[in-house]
């Protein structure tokens, strides 16, 4: 009888790199969906009143993608995985936004992180699991 490999757990240090680039991917996706808004905007295609909610699409597509890469490099523990890029991304938006503009208010820091964790919790439900 042959015994198969077991697959060998990732360290604590390579998943937090795991999702420390998970979080930099949902990032830069929202980032690339902001430009995009803000070009559209530039046209005349999007009004003004619209870029909160391409924001808040932003943080759930670029949740959804750095939650889908984190939950498949670890292959396990999915859905905690994925929330944790998803909220290392929003992080990142946070210490962005305080920087540039002194305070963050609460209400669209809220939705953001909403936002960016329904984007990360869905990555994580829709992962496909690994065989056993």
């Amino acid at each position: 009888m042959a015994q198969r490999k077991k697959e060998a757990a990732l360290s604590p240090a390579a998943a937090g790199a795991t999702v420390l680039t998970g979080g930099l991917l949902a990032f830069g996706v929202c980032l690339a969906v902001l430009a995009g808004a803000a070009g559209l905007m530039a046209v005349g295609k999007l009004g003004e009143e619209a870029m909160f909610r391409a924001c808040c699409l932003g943080a759930a597509l670029g949740g959804f993608a750095g939650g889908l890469y984190a939950a498949l490099s670890c292959k396990s523990r999915l859905l905690p995985v994925a929330l944790a890029a998803a909220g290392v991304s929003f992080l990142l938006w946070l210490l962005a936004g305080a920087a540039v503009y002194g305070s963050v208010s609460p209400g669209s820091a809220g939705a953001l992180l909403a936002a960016s964790l329904a984007g990360g919790g869905a990555a994580g439900v829709v992962a496909p699991r690994r065989k056993r």
